[in-house]
């Protein structure tokens, strides 16, 4: 398992969903070895539903549905986990939808 850093992958200026964007290019890179991802939350100025949204629709779309299995998450915050969770359940039916 490779653990990536999320406060690695803040874009300059602080645009958030910029910032899931290059983590998720990292996470895919990753992935693709055929590893699987520990992502550490600690040290994010703040997160959104943006931020995992795109995160999560890159990697499915990327790599395929079933890589967002191959996911674990540290969170920090109970309110990081629940955003994360009601955005995982869009990005799946997001992608049962368009298949």
């Amino acid at each position: 398992m490779v653990e990536i850093r999320a406060a690695d992958f803040i874009h300059p200026d602080g645009l958030i969903v910029a910032s899931g964007e290059m983590l998720a290019r990292k996470v895919i890179e990753v992935l693709r070895t055929g590893e699987k991802v520990l992502i550490q939350l600690r040290g994010l100025p703040g997160i959104s539903s943006s931020y995992f949204n795109v995160l999560l629709l890159m990697v499915q779309a990327e790599v395929g549905p079933d890589a967002l299995d191959r996911l674990q998450w540290d969170f920090v915050w109970p309110i990081q986990r629940q955003i994360y969770e009601r955005s995982l359940e869009a990005a799946r039916k997001a992608y049962s939808e368009h298949r």
